[in-house]
């Protein structure tokens, strides 16, 4: 971490955990670091309307008054996500986001999931269901998620990856031990 009053940038630490991995411990000791600026979970608001647009068939089938409903909560809650960048790197410090990558996956990439489009190429384009088009203009977008590449790449983040097995993440029968 950066000492305050250092000539060094400020820099991003971008958490990407899955629930039930114990990631909670790591997540409270980065928090509590000096200098360090701590926002979690800025695509929380849209996991009712993301469940909802899945559970209605594929997503060019769906309402748009839904689409467009889940939309500008991805854009409200990248703007807070910016602002909490540009409020950290403002107070010269280290911004530590954490949120889950399945919070972010583009809604279309997840509906071609589990609808059944296995040519994923074309819906990977700017403006569809990229947030930031009003934020930054055209971007390039060249991942599954619903954020641009200079979201993801910013200069100075530092990404941290926690994921489990996905047996032990769900719940269910255990497999036995076998003697």
């Amino acid at each position: 971490m950066m000492e305050e009053g250092s000539s060094v940038q400020s820099s991003t630490i971008l958490f990407l955990t899955y629930a039930r991995t114990a990631s909670h411990v790591l997540e409270r000791m980065l928090s509590q670091q000096p200098n360090v600026l701590y926002g979690a979970d800025w695509f929380v608001s849209t996991r009712q309307l993301r469940r909802n647009l899945l559970k209605a068939g594929p997503i060019d089938q769906t309402d748009p008054t839904v689409r467009k409903e889940l939309m500008e909560t991805l854009e409200e809650s990248y703007s807070w996500f910016l602002g909490f960048l540009d409020n950290a790197e403002q107070h010269g410090r280290t911004a530590f986001a954490n949120t889950q990558p399945h919070a972010m996956i583009s809604p279309t990439v997840a509906s071609d999931h589990v609808y059944g489009d296995p040519d994923l190429s074309h819906r990977l384009t700017p403006g569809l269901w990229m947030v930031a088009s009003s934020h930054l203009g055209k971007q390039a977008h060249t991942n599954p998620t619903v954020l641009p590449d200079s979201a993801l790449l910013r200069p100075g983040t530092v990404p941290i990856l926690n994921f489990r097995h996905p047996i032990l993440v769900c719940d269910g029968p255990r497999p036995s031990a076998t003697r």
